[in-house]
């Protein structure tokens, strides 16, 4: 039997079959053959976009978005910039707890400030690569964070602790919003 044979028979029974699961099982059932064959064809109709293959499970709402796998990064931002804030206000700041404080407040003030930013300029993940991104943040954080400190410098709270970490906690959550709103309507066209 032929990749030919198999591929009209994967054509013919998609429009039956439920699940991907399920057409593979039963085309590996009508032809005698592994798995990973149907698998090898089914791909290459996949990339010839002869046949469509969709998530049965794409969240319908900003808030099932939200709550899903795709906004995870988005999870994560808001925790890391809670236990910054907790870290700073929070623990005590003795020796060996004062390590924790460290590591939040260098990802607080190295990281999220650019990374938000990008998030929010680039959301599709095909605009820019993982370590542009990560460079691109890294750089942009060393350069808003004094900016902001600048900015206080000539306010009447001056450069003191709350005032900084307020407004870049502001910043942060500002841009991550932002961001997740255009990543969701990207997220909505591609899956329309």
């Amino acid at each position: 039997m032929s990749e030919k044979e198999i591929e009209n028979y994967i054509l013919k029974a998609s429009s039956k079959v439920a699940t991907l699961v399920d057409l593979v099982e039963e085309t590996s059932r009508a032809f005698s053959i592994p798995k990973y064959k149907v698998l090898r064809v089914l791909s290459r109709l996949v990339d010839e976009e002869k046949i469509y293959i969709q998530n049965p499970k794409i969240p319908n709402s900003f808030m099932q978005y939200l709550l899903s796998s795709y906004s995870q990064w988005f999870l994560l931002v808001v925790l890391a910039d809670f236990m910054t804030l907790a870290s700073i206000y929070l623990l005590p700041q003795t020796f060996p707890v004062i390590l924790i404080r460290y590591f939040f407040s260098g990802l607080f003030l190295l990281y999220l400030p650019g990374y938000t930013l990008i998030e929010a300029l680039f959301p599709k993940k095909e605009d820019m690569g993982s370590i542009e991104r990560f460079a691109l943040s890294v750089s942009l954080s060393l350069a808003i964070a004094p900016l902001i400190g600048y900015i206080f410098n000539f306010t009447v709270w001056g450069i003191r602790l709350e005032p900084i970490a307020t407004a870049l906690t502001i910043w942060i959550m500002c841009f991550a919003i932002l961001a997740l709103m255009r990543k969701y309507y990207y997220f909505r066209l591609a899956n329309i």
